[in-house]
């Protein structure tokens, strides 16, 4: 499992026998390696408390040393002793990385305290010329005693495997619910953006002309034409009327470069045209009329 905080990545390997665990705190942000760099004596700094064998732990780190001035101790702490537990005792070892030390030792931890590599294993010197520090602890369980002196290792282990599955459970849960909330939110959402894209639509549609109107929703109602509106607006061309004017040459001016585009708009030119010459046929025939009072292409279309 990996996860960062103020600019340090931890980092806790859990292999599948539950008695064995490793925990890696690496830095290498600039200005808090510096802080660790420049350190003064007994100065310290702390990993994120990391879970082992049902106990909480933590790395310290004190850069210019707590027992010895210059030295770079490093302490394995446990966070708390649980009252009804004795002790634990455990195997580990400490590394630093970037410089290839290790330490190996064997602690029973009876109260809250650490557990370090000896001093001047590492020194203050050894440090500067590296551009990350990476520490680790790997862990090997090797017992855990009651209050009443009592081997309770595997109950123990057992206790907390149960404990660590429920867990496991309810994290799963709290996110499920939390995606559903995310999703009827987001639901919710886009029913607003819709909502306002629809009233401006229609806000926008209520400023139009009538016959504006219709160039707009002709070019809707065609996916693809959709997008020249604007351009034809501010080419002068905002209705059917000046519509029916374009021709080829017209059409590419627009910006229209699409051949398929220009056919389809050229198409609906030549309909608006026909429709027209046949509405001014119309008027004709009612404008001619004989001494009557009938329409004479009238007749002589019925004759």
């Amino acid at each position: 499992r990996l996860w960062f905080s103020n600019s340090s990545l931890f980092r806790i390997d859990q292999p599948m026998d539950r008695r064995e665990v490793a925990f890696e705190w690496r830095t290498d942000d600039p200005a808090k390696l510096n802080k660790m760099k420049s350190a003064k004596f007994n100065e310290r700094f702390e990993s994120h408390l990391f879970s082992a064998f049902g106990f909480r732990w933590f790395l310290q780190l004190y850069p210019h040393g707590y027992n010895n001035k210059g030295s770079v101790e490093l302490y394995l702490s446990l966070a708390a002793l649980p009252p009804k537990i004795k002790c634990i005792s455990l195997s580990r070892t400490l590394y630093c990385i970037e410089t290839k030390t290790e330490n190996t030792g064997n602690f029973t931890f009876t109260k809250v305290h650490g557990a370090g590599w000896p001093v001047n294993q590492l020194l203050n010197a050894d440090i500067q010329r590296h551009a990350s520090l990476t520490f680790k602890v790997s862990m090997g369980l090797a017992g855990v005693i009651d209050v009443d002196d009592d081997d309770v290792t595997e109950s123990h282990l057992n206790m907390n495997q149960e404990r660590a599955v429920d867990n496991l459970k309810a994290s799963v849960d709290s996110l499920l619910k939390q995606q559903q909330v995310m999703k009827t939110n987001m639901d919710k959402i886009m029913q607003r953006v819709n909502a306002l894209e629809e009233e401006k639509q229609q806000e926008q549609n209520r400023g139009i002309h009538p016959e504006q109107q219709k160039l707009k929703s002709w070019l809707e109602s065609t996916n693809c034409l959709a997008v020249y509106y604007d351009a034809f607006v501010v080419h002068g061309f905002s209705d059917f009327a000046k519509f029916a004017s374009l021709d080829i040459q017209g059409i590419k001016n627009i910006g229209v470069a699409d051949l398929q585009h220009q056919v389809l708009i050229l198409g609906k030119v030549l309909e608006l045209n026909r429709n027209s010459a046949a509405d001014n046929d119309d008027l004709e025939i009612l404008d001619n009329t004989d001494k009557e009072g009938e329409p004479a292409r009238k007749k002589r279309k019925l004759g």
